[in-house]
C-alpha cells in the first residue's frame, strides 16, 4: 500500500495519519531509518542498513534574539544540483514532534555554494562554502 500523505510503499494492513519520522542512525556515516507509528497500535521501524552513497547536511538552529530552538526559522540552502528550504517546526500533526534539525540530501553535491538562516527575529546568517556530510549548529548572534 502507498502513503497517501508522502507516497512512499508501507507494506502495512495499518492505517496512520502523518506516520514518517525520520530518525538518524549513527551506527554507520548517516543514514535515516523509517518509523511508522499508527493510532492504537504499534510503532514499525524499518532499518537503513544499505547505508547511503548521498551527500546531506544537518542543521541544527540556536536562537537567541528569537526563540531558543530557532522554531520559525527558515533555512535555505543552494548547491550545484539546486536551492532546497525547509522551516524549523516543533510539531506538524496530531501527537507528533518534529525534530528540530533539518536535514538535508544533496546527491553528488561536495559543497553546499550558499546557506541562509531567515531567523524569526528578522536577522539573517550566511554561509558559502560549506561542506557536505556534516551537522552544524547554528547560532543567532554568530
Amino acid at each position: 500500500m502507498r502513503c497517501a500523505n508522502c507516497g512512499i510503499y508501507c507494506p502495512l494492513p495499518k492505517t496512520a495519519k502523518h506516520p514518517i519520522v525520520s530518525t538518524p542512525n549513527r551506527n554507520v556515516l548517516f543514514d535515516l531509518d523509517l518509523l511508522i507509528s499508527t493510532n492504537g497500535g504499534p510503532a514499525y521501524l524499518y532499518r537503513n542498513d544499505g547505508g547511503n552513497a548521498n551527500r546531506w547536511l544537518r542543521i541544527k538552529t540556536v536562537g537567541s534574539q528569537s526563540n531558543r530552538d530557532g522554531i520559525g526559522a527558515v533555512v535555505q540552502v543552494r548547491s550545484p544540483g539546486g536551492a532546497q528550504w525547509q522551516m524549523v517546526r516543533s510539531g506538524s500533526s496530531y501527537c507528533s514532534q518534529s525534530e528540530l534539525t533539518l536535514t538535508f540530501g544533496l546527491g553528488r553535491d561536495a559543497k553546499v555554494e550558499a546557506l541562509e538562516v531567515r531567523w524569526p527575529s528578522g536577522r539573517r546568517t550566511s554561509l558559502r562554502g560549506v561542506e557536505t556530510n556534516q551537522s552544524l549548529v547554528l547560532e543567532e548572534d554568530k
